[in-house]
């Protein structure tokens, strides 16, 4: 286990007492340049723009060159080239997330990650959805940006292990595309672009057809978002809207060890009737200017719609659930220069959400006598929550000279829900009824109110070594109030869940060195847990569950000549139970690996530019061995993918590309998990599948 003291001795003493010294926010190095010198740019973790170039690296951003090469047919394609992120694929459009974690299941995976769009969340604190990415534009973004590690003073309860902001802006080309592909793939994207009077408009359109390669599965999907920006009244004002609609059939586990070996099981559904649908409105207005004294004001009053209709076919029964979620809120910050060693930055948060949540079963369940009897149809839940998120932040950073930067700040945030249950509360059916063997499985909490106050501070230290180089060092404390189904979506004997914030400890130290051969971001890492909220193999969540996490990751990029690129990210971690919350009756799991935290991660990449219109990039993505359940009785042993992609420039407007997913065609999971119920299951990764496609683009030659 690494502590901070151990951490330590493999870095300088001074650096972890600085760190230790205050709180920051994110911290801005000056690396070689001049702040006249670049035009300034907005990064997750930042509310005003900043250089390119002087984010720490712990923020990693995917360019708009990298995310067009890639191409995704789904978010895991582009976030796991980057060094500690590993989204596990479901069916469909579906993942489970891990950012310096093990991967997690749910509402504690969903709470631990901020997913956001232009900086405006998606979903309203405590009321996330493990798969939201998936209502982000991804597709059409112009850069993607992911926070590893605790959240920095402005991002938010919900990053307590890392962050997602998918940027999509005005500034781009208008281009239409089409693409088909395996298993009956079609995709259109449009965006168009024009400039108005005083500013910009553009429009983003993406509509997907997938049959899936699994009986029954597949989906469509449909995203359409603006983007406007104009000055106005001695500022800049950026409008957005999003509006994403996905119908999915959805492809469950198939069960049995090594299943997903077997090429006609993996293919098969054993749950035809699950699916998945879902509708997300956001819509916002930022307000950036300077007022007469100097101050930089940053004003964003933003609204959001979230409705979700899917098959649990995960659960004993499959049941429905029903979720929908309606919020509004402002984020504002102010920063102010004092000197031009300091800069202050301060703002307040405010969101105001009403969620809905039922599960309803309609026929009887089946299985064990144990499971019909706790599992009755009818009604399980049927519940609202209204809820209060304010939250206040503030940084300060120091230029230290010609080469260090300090930054030291805290975020203080206030969660209320006020929570509303609508059918007969305990652990009886829903007329009343008792269910044999003690009682049903799920618990229905009576009305109440609960609240959290969290404080979470921060530090940073950068020392630009040189040009080419720099050092860094992060230290933080972090936590996040429980999510509204932690609370009220009981299991058995809980009538109270009475959960305490989920809380991080964390210290970092990093190297960064760039020439134009060769790329080198290194990090080393270590997290405490206390009070973590953990689902258990039976499903169910438990408390105060205290865990330890650290580790090594890098990423690199090296041209040995101007037509070849290698580059790859690789991940060594440890992830660790401190106690037995979560263990079975009379288990010992103090010291075991958590279960689906692989040790080892990774991929490396060969980028060939054939000439200055043709390239072709392959691709080996690498998933280590990892225990299925807290016991580390069960494991799977990782697989190796191969993936091509190329791209040729016809003339000035068209380009066509490709891609091959799954090379050489293995057999491997996705996902492998275990249930007390099931024993080992599996979604099986997809098989070979070739994408093609045309895109006409207007430039200005």
């Amino acid at each position: 286990m690494i502590t901070t003291s151990t951490i330590g001795s493999k870095l300088s003493q001074k650096l972890i007492l600085v760190c230790l010294c205050g709180m920051a926010n994110i911290s801005i190095a000056p690396y070689a340049y001049a702040q006249s010198d670049l035009e300034e740019i907005s990064i997750i973790g930042t509310r005003m723009p900043v250089l390119p170039g002087t984010v720490l690296p712990n923020i990693v951003v995917l360019s708009s060159d990298q995310l067009e090469r890639i191409n995704h047919s789904h978010i895991q394609e582009s976030l796991n080239r980057v060094p500690g992120v590993n989204l596990q694929r479901g069916s469909g459009q579906e993942y489970l997330p891990a950012i310096r974690s093990p991967v997690l299941t749910g509402a504690g995976a969903c709470g631990s990650f901020m997913v956001s769009e232009n900086n405006i969340p998606v979903r309203a604190a405590g009321f996330c959805n493990i798969n939201e990415l998936f209502d982000a534009h991804t597709e059409q973004a112009r850069q993607i940006e992911v926070l590893r590690g605790p959240g920095t003073v402005a991002t938010g309860s919900n990053a307590l292990t890392g962050g997602v902001n998918v940027r999509l802006d005005t500034n781009s080309d208008s281009a239409v595309s089409v693409e088909v592909g395996s298993n009956e793939w079609v995709r259109a994207k449009a965006r168009f672009s024009s400039n108005t009077d005083n500013g910009h408009l553009a429009a983003f359109l993406t509509s997907t057809h997938d049959g899936g390669f699994r009986d029954s599965s597949g989906f469509n999907q449909h995203k359409f978002s603006l983007r406007h920006q104009r000055n106005w009244n001695e500022g800049t004002l950026n409008s957005g809207f999003t509006i994403a609609y996905l119908d999915q059939q959805t492809a469950g586990f198939i069960v049995g060890e090594n299943s997903f070996l077997n090429k006609h099981l993996s293919r098969e559904n054993p749950n035809p009737d699950a699916f998945r649908e879902s509708l997300s409105i956001r819509a916002w207005s930022s307000y950036q200017f300077q007022s007469s004294n100097g101050l930089e004001w940053l004003i964003t009053p933003f609204a959001r719609y979230t409705d979700m209709d899917f098959l649990l076919h995960f659960l004993p029964g499959t049941p429905l659930e029903n979720n929908r979620q309606k919020s509004v809120g402002i984020q504002n910050a102010i920063k102010w220069r004092p000197s031009d060693s300091l800069t202050i930055s301060t703002g307040v948060d405010f969101d105001i959400a009403k969620g809905l949540l039922s599960e309803i079963q309609d026929s009887p369940t089946q299985g064990s006598a144990f499971l019909r009897a706790t599992i009755p149809s009818g009604t399980h839940y049927d519940y609202a929550v209204d809820a209060i998120n304010i939250a206040g932040h503030i940084s300060a950073q120091w230029l230290l000279g010609d080469t260090w930067s300090l930054a030291l700040g805290g975020r203080v945030e206030y969660q209320n829900y006020d929570y509303d249950n609508k059918i007969i509360a305990g652990r009886t059916r829903d007329d009343g009824t008792t269910c044999g063997f003690g009682g049903c499985r799920f618990s229905r909490p009576a009305d109440r109110s609960d609240n959290y106050t969290n404080i979470s501070p921060r530090a940073e230290l950068s020392n630009a070594l040189s040009d080419n180089s720099r050092i860094f060092a992060i230290a933080s404390t972090f936590s996040r109030a429980p999510q509204a189904t932690e609370l009220y979506r009981l299991q058995r004997e809980q009538t109270i869940a009475d959960l305490d914030s989920e809380n991080t400890k964390s210290l970092e130290f990093g190297y960064q060195w760039k020439t134009d051969s060769l790329n080198i971001d290194a990090s080393i890492w270590g997290m405490r847990k206390s009070n973590v909220i953990l689902r258990d193999s039976n499903f169910f969540n438990v408390a105060d569950g205290n865990t330890s996490h650290y580790g090594i990751e890098g990423a690199f990029g090296f041209s040995p000549v101007q037509a070849i690129n290698i580059s790859g990210s690789l991940n060594f971690a440890r992830h660790k139970y401190r106690n037995n919350a979560g263990a079975g009756t009379g288990a010992n799991i103090v010291g075991n690996e958590i279960d689906t935290a692989p040790s080892f991660f990774g991929d490396l990449r060969l980028l060939w530019n054939a000439t200055e219109s043709a390239s072709m990039e392959l691709q080996a993505s690498k998933m280590g061995s990892y225990y299925l359940e807290p016991n580390n009785l069960f494991e799977y042993s990782g697989h190796t993918v191969y993936h091509l992609r190329g791209q040729l420039k016809l003339d000035q407007n068209w380009r066509a590309f490709g891609r091959i997913l799954n090379l050489t065609d293995r057999r491997y999971a996705d996902r492998a998990d275990f249930t007390s119920f099931s024993g080992q299951r599996y979604f099986p990764g997809a098989p070979r599948t070739i994408f093609v496609g045309l895109e006409w683009r207007e430039t200005s030659e």
